[in-house]
């Protein structure tokens, strides 16, 4: 009896085990049904919330980690839709957690890349590139073509951000190509967005807008607000900027805000109004476009969107220009310097140095590999030797460590060729990471001559005009014109700076008039420049080289001025079918070479590191007292 009185227990154990089974896959389907419905309403950031906070509660409350990870990605894709890029990286940084958790390398890989996207937007390049080649290499190591074209479309986008137009152009073909290859139909719909963006930069319009169009009529297709709404953007500014057809540029303009209007983001709907308020000054409507660069400051606001809120200041300060009510226009001035200033100031500079760093981290990672590959190959090889001694006499013995041997090598040839393309790939970066710092030094050169010169400007046309209608002593009027010297002496310093470092010589009419100037800046009466150049009578092709170059001269004289204490200096610059070679001579206290390495500056290794991404070489040939000559060549690409 005591046997058969278990039994009833026993059942009811059993019936709550299978209640609690069915309850657990009950929830489980239900979170599967709520991913469904949220991936049907990705582009409609209040709706995905609403989906997503119930997905995230019934996930974590049955402890389901696949629906708590896809929760806190579409919680990510909804701040980042609004335009919150800064709370879209916090949730996809959660969901990158869980993903890792549970060991899905391709949720891993998709979230490295919205983190990476989300960067880009906040003008954050560096972590951008940080984080897309993390999100490149799971893509690789999966297959996965389609991941694989939207991480070169970031890497086009950091391209296009650099001025880059042709190898963005190339990263947004490959970006097509593979996106087609896998149909995915959104992809290639954001391709032909970035195509639009490339030829727009190379001022080829009319196949800027056809790509443009193409991918508006794949958006209006599948529903995508959001996306349509950038192709009608983007389509206004080339109607706007470029083709001077306010009037069109206002229509697609309209267009894009409705849709901004309709999906609720107010970081896009900002930039949309300055865009319609820049159309009507172009249409002369003064009135209409103070009034959307005022509204368009208040949805910036609300947002956190510091760039347009420069945008906007910028834009009224320009209006207020035109009615001469120069106080206004000042204090809008500064406004847009100050709110550009709070975001990008102290930051670019730190930037540039992180960015230096990370060239510098890469190169040696890169030697790291080289020689580790090496040495795997080397000692492939003495085994190998060593076995072929043993084989003609066990052959049978050692039947199985032959075979064990070929199956080793053939692992360490593919991770010989992992490495390789790893290494091929952190070329690119330190190449892409070097452009990113030029365009930095561009930026803060344009922001110094664009911002601090037009506020000086205006100062100095505050005090003329206070000046003229000045009715005060003689000694007053002595003072008034001593302010008015110091304040145009600050402004012609400002642009002694600003050429510095964006040299307009350089931009516009290639390396060796951009030398010549700079040489012009120098004086005589201090150290004195012979300089000779040959072979450079038309520009090079590729503006890299140009850049390298002037920075290794810009640098070296610049140790000469201050470290040398030489009083003749000699630059020759030659360009021949073998290259371009360069010859820096002074007649300095020179120093001892094999000290390189003790030196507490970074400017000979900058110059050494520059050099070396050109595939050039670089001697330094000096002595203690006896003057000092760096000479460098770098080959010519195209006959190499």
């Amino acid at each position: 009896m005591k046997r058969f009185s278990l039994m009833p227990g026993i059942v009811a154990l059993l019936l709550i085990t299978q209640a609690t089974n069915v309850k657990a896959q009950f929830a489980k389907e239900k979170a599967d049904a709520l991913i469904a419905v949220g991936m049907r309403h990705l582009s409609a950031p209040d709706s995905l919330n609403v989906y997503a906070d119930k997905l995230l509660a019934l996930s974590r409350a049955e402890h389901y980690q696949t629906g708590e990870g896809w929760a806190l990605k579409f919680k990510g894709i909804a701040e980042n839709t609004a335009g919150n890029y800064q709370k879209a990286i916090g949730w996809y940084q959660q969901g990158l957690k869980v993903f890792t958790d549970t060991g899905n390398e391709l949720e891993q890989a998709k979230a490295q890349l919205n983190i990476s996207i989300a960067h880009q937007r906040l003008s954050e390049h560096k972590q951008a590139l940080e984080h897309g080649e993390k999100a490149l290499y799971l893509f690789e190591k999966l297959k996965d073509k389609n991941g694989l074209g939207r991480v070169l479309n970031v890497i086009g986008i950091a391209s296009l951000a650099q001025k880059n137009n042709q190898a963005a152009r190339n990263y947004f073909l490959q970006y097509n190509a593979y996106s087609r290859e896998v149909k995915a139909t959104a992809e290639i719909a954001n391709s032909y967005n970035s195509l639009g963006s490339v030829y727009t930069n190379l001022n080829k319009l009319d196949s800027a807008i056809y790509f443009l169009n193409s991918a508006a009529a794949i958006n209006q297709t599948i529903g995508n607000k959001l996306a349509l709404a950038q192709n009608y953007q983007n389509i206004g500014i080339i109607y706007q900027e470029k083709k001077k057809d306010y009037v069109k540029a206002l229509g697609y303009h309209n267009r894009a805000k409705a849709l901004y209007t309709e999906v609720k983001s107010p970081a896009f709907l900002s930039q949309s109004l300055v865009n319609i308020g820049q159309t009507y000054k172009g249409l002369l409507d003064t009135v209409k476009a103070r009034a959307y660069f005022r509204d368009a400051l208040v949805m910036a606001n609300q947002a956190g969107e510091k760039e347009v809120i420069t945008q906007a200041y910028k834009s009224l300060a320009l209006l207020e220009v035109q009615k001469k009510d120069y106080k206004k226009a000042y204090e809008n001035f500064e406004r847009s310097v100050n709110t550009r200033d709070s975001i990008r100031g102290v930051e670019a500079v730190a930037r540039m140095q992180d960015l230096s760093v990370k060239y510098d981290t890469y190169k040696k990672q890169q030697q790291i590999r080289e020689l580790k590959q090496q040495a795997e190959l080397h000692s492939l090889q003495i085994r190998e030797r060593n076995l072929y001694l043993l084989i003609g006499a066990v052959v049978v013995v050692f039947g199985v460590i032959i075979t064990a041997f070929v199956a080793n090598r053939r692992k360490l040839e593919e991770r010989a060729r992992r490495e390789q393309e790893r290494s091929e790939h952190q070329e690119l970066m330190t190449r892409e990471t070097l452009n990113a710092e030029e365009r930095e030094r561009r930026r803060i050169g344009h922001d110094l001559h664009d911002g601090v010169g037009q506020l000086l400007s205006a100062a100095l046309l505050n005090l003329n005009s206070l000046s003229d209608r000045l009715k005060a002593s003689d000694e007053d009027r002595d003072l008034a014109g001593k302010s008015i010297a110091l304040v145009s002496q600050s402004y012609d310093e400002m642009r002694s700076i600003s050429h510095q470092i964006i040299p307009n010589a350089l931009l516009k009419a290639g390396l060796a008039s951009a030398v010549k100037e700079f040489i012009s800046m120098i004086d005589s009466n201090r150290l004195k420049v012979t300089l000779e150049i040959t072979g450079l009578a038309e520009r090079l092709d590729d503006d890299q080289t140009e850049t390298v170059l002037y920075r290794i001269i810009q640098e070296t004289v610049t140790n000469v001025i201050k470290h040398s204490g030489a009083n003749l200096l000699t630059i020759q610059l030659l360009k021949d079918e073998e290259g371009i070679s360069l010859t820096i001579e002074d007649n300095g206290k020179g120093f001892d070479p094999i000290k390189m390495n003790d030196f507490k500056g970074t400017g000979l290794r900058n110059i050494q590191s520059r050099i070396a991404l050109l595939k050039g070489t670089v001697e330094f040939d000096s002595k203690p007292g006896q003057g000092t000559l760096v000479a460098i060549h770098v080959p010519d690409t195209a006959n190499s």
